[in-house]
């Protein structure tokens, strides 16, 4: 990243994240060219030699190492000059005369690939009775409206969230929200009940908490990245797959 600035805030960011985490470790897939991120991330990160460990795009793909690692940052994409995307577009089998016409889809099939791939150095690719291990990934990417369908497209079944959602959360849904944490962070609790939350939040009326708490964008995404689901009238824990041993991609399944 050419803006010291911008890069600045990613680093920081990571960081945040990769402390707010206790001990697990991390994977970052970044450019090539910024040689020096994982290190200046590294120095940010508590015990950050041992937790933090980086691959860079163009060498994203076929390798086991990183199979047991639940946590992986995307920094940026790959992309091509419009010659590359004519030229796949040439190998793909599409005639000359539309290629023009399949400029935009030859891009965002291979922004999906990559992404696919970089995902995949993760725990995510441990598969067992055809469920995906249990990973998050983080994407830093430029804003678009359509990266949550292809997100999804991609990912099928996966849960997304705005990363610095929490951070928006305020008045009374932050206070629904942080009864939320408080009541799940005991392991033992499953669910919890709507109404309990409402009160908890100072709402009397359910109309009140439907409109301004369970509509409210950044608490959606607070449920998502909290692995939170909702049922009727309850908050629900959500058990995600968990990555095991019976089974792990080899380089060539990738």
């Amino acid at each position: 990243m050419e803006d010291l600035t911008a890069r600045n805030e990613v680093i920081q960011g990571i960081a945040d994240a990769v402390n707010e985490d206790d001990d697990k470790d991390w994977l970052v897939i970044h450019y090539k060219q910024d040689e020096d991120l994982i290190d200046d991330l590294k120095a940010r990160v508590a015990d950050g030699p041992n937790r933090v460990q980086g691959l860079h795009w163009g060498n994203h793909h076929g390798t086991n190492d990183f199979r047991d690692v639940r946590n992986v940052v995307l920094v940026g994409q790959i992309t091509y000059r419009r010659s590359g995307y004519m030229a796949l577009g040439l190998a793909s089998g599409v005639p000359v005369d539309q290629l023009s016409d399949t400029d935009a889809e030859m891009r965002e099939g291979e922004r999906a690939h990559h992404y696919l791939q970089a995902a995949c150095r993760g725990a995510v690719r441990k598969v067992a009775n055809g469920m995906a291990g249990e990973m998050r990934l983080f994407l830093v990417a430029t804003p678009s409206l359509t990266i949550k369908d292809l997100l999804w497209r991609t990912f099928p079944g996966c849960s997304i969230s705005d990363w610095n959602a929490e951070n928006n959360l305020n008045g009374k849904v932050k206070l629904a929200a942080d009864y939320l944490l408080e009541r799940f962070a005991d392991p033992s609790v499953m669910r919890v009940k709507k109404g309990e939350v409402r009160e908890a939040a100072g709402i009397k009326h359910k109309g009140t908490f439907a409109s301004h708490v369970m509509r409210n964008p950044d608490f959606r995404s607070f449920l998502n990245g909290r692995w939170i689901d909702e049922s009727g009238q309850w908050f629900e824990r959500v058990e995600p797959f968990k990555a095991v041993d019976d089974y792990v991609f080899s380089p060539e399944d990738a």
